[in-house]
């Protein structure tokens, strides 16, 4: 069953507030990573600072889910890669990985009891 849509309007105002309240500090935070360019895949200082400012807002990543946007084989962060970023292949992944994230929130926005347990469970895990 789909989410109502004043939940889900609801949801996407909560989004943008935060997002907007955040803003100069996201573009800090972007501008620092820019500044210190990390080889592919092993952004260890990047993924340290975004850690630490999720962290501080109250959020935890738990993931970093990589979606396909080229074929086997292609150095990510490459300028091939970057050619690759524009194809209809990379089109298609970013859409079903949106949508995969997208329809993951919404699961939780729209079943309060199913976050509840994810939130008792991470919890239970942590420490």
């Amino acid at each position: 069953m789909a989410p109502a849509a004043d939940v889900l309007d609801e949801a996407k105002s909560r989004v943008a507030q935060a997002v907007d309240c955040l803003a100069d500090d996201l573009e800090r935070l972007s501008h620092r990573i820019h500044a210190n360019p990390e080889l592919a895949f092993k952004e260890d200082k990047a993924a340290g600072w975004l850690a630490e400012f999720l962290d501080k807002q109250g959020a935890l990543p738990t993931i970093h889910p990589y979606i396909r946007i080229s074929p086997d084989g292609i150095p990510g962060h490459s300028r091939e890669f970057a050619e690759w970023a524009k194809s209809p292949m990379a089109r298609t992944g970013l859409v079903a990985a949106a949508k995969a994230l997208a329809m993951t929130a919404l699961d939780l926005v729209a079943r309060p009891a199913e976050l509840q347990k994810a939130r008792e469970e991470f919890a239970r895990t942590q420490g």
